[in-house]
């Protein structure tokens, strides 16, 4: 009697710490899924950290075959193959480097270029952080007439391609095969990409 009751009170401590070891597990799965959870959707809401990162995020994975020397920035935060940022102290250097107007720079708070090293006019990319993100439409339109309108040395770049990417507009102008190129990895790249602009350039 003494045996059975023994071996009756060794199952039910068995039992007693399978069950606990079970609603830990279950509770630290619950936890894992739940921090997992919030991990994702932290993720999902970070926004880029720079202008200079929606463009490396554009340029990743760039096709050898379409590659060529590229620098990024301007005289004063230049580098190579990689973008830079562009100062907006000087609106004639912005004007200069990304064919920004004056009129516009109010609406930005920062850019960053990414330019074909030898001729800007083959490929030129800019990306832009709006201060206010209601004030993209007009921004658009204002770099859009001014590229259209200006007198360009060296010849013509062939396209341009504008795109909204939440508070950051992103300006792309050159051949078309390299603009088309750029396009196709700003749509592979950055989902919530929206094309506001794609047109020829006249020359």
């Amino acid at each position: 009697m003494k045996r059975t009751a023994a071996l009756l009170l060794a199952m039910a401590m068995t039992l007693a710490l399978a069950a606990c070891k079970n609603e830990g597990d279950a509770s630290q799965s619950g936890s894992a899924a739940s921090e997992s959870s919030q991990s994702s959707e932290f993720v999902e809401a970070i926004p880029y950290e720079s202008e200079e990162s929606v463009l490396s995020e554009i340029m990743k994975d760039y096709p050898e075959d379409m590659s060529f020397p590229m620098s990024g920035g301007d005289a004063e935060n230049m580098v190579e193959n990689a973008p830079g940022r562009v100062s907006l102290e000087n609106p004639e250097n912005l004007e200069r480097v990304l064919s920004v107007p004056a009129s516009a720079v109010d609406k930005i708070d920062s850019a960053a270029s990414l330019v074909h090293m030898m001729n800007g006019n083959v490929f030129t990319a800019g990306s832009f952080r709006l201060k206010d993100a209601s004030t993209a439409e007009a921004f658009i339109n204002e770099v859009k007439e001014n590229i259209s309108s200006k007198q360009w040395l060296c010849g013509s770049p062939e396209k341009l391609l504008i795109a909204s990417v939440g508070d950051y507009v992103v300006v792309c102008y050159g051949s078309t095969d390299i603009t088309d190129t750029f396009k196709s990895q700003l749509e592979k790249n950055i989902k919530e990409a929206e094309i506001a602009v794609e047109q020829a350039i006249a020359q």
